[in-house]
């Protein structure tokens, strides 16, 4: 299970961003990771998600994903940046890549 100091919290302009320092969002630090972001994530308009340095996304991982949407706000959004060819896959295959869309940087995911 990941720590939480994986994650670093930051608030811009009314959203959230976080900063996610692991490699894997997987079976094994999913629930870590769901767990830590939740009540933070919890009532928002927006979180944006930098995924600069996770290189691999199961199910698990997408899960932990759907979980931070359904936390938001209605009609909040979630927002990934940095996100890598492998983790962009994943999102086409399960066709989440509309529910979670990826901008070319935090700038760009606060704007949108």
């Amino acid at each position: 299970m990941p720590p939480v100091q994986e994650l670093g919290f930051e608030v811009r302009d009314g959203a959230l961003v976080v900063r996610v320092d692991l490699a894997r969002l997987d079976a094994v630090a999913a629930p870590a990771f769901r767990d830590a972001l939740l009540p933070a994530a919890a009532g928002r308009r927006k979180v944006v998600l930098d995924l600069d340095r996770v290189r691999f996304l199961d199910s698990s991982g997408v899960a932990a994903l759907v979980s931070t949407l359904k936390k938001l706000e209605p009609g909040g959004q979630v927002r990934l940046v940095g996100a890598h060819d492998e983790v962009r896959q994943v999102l086409k295959l399960t066709r989440l890549e509309k529910v979670f869309p990826v901008d070319q940087s935090i700038e760009d995911a606060l704007r949108a």
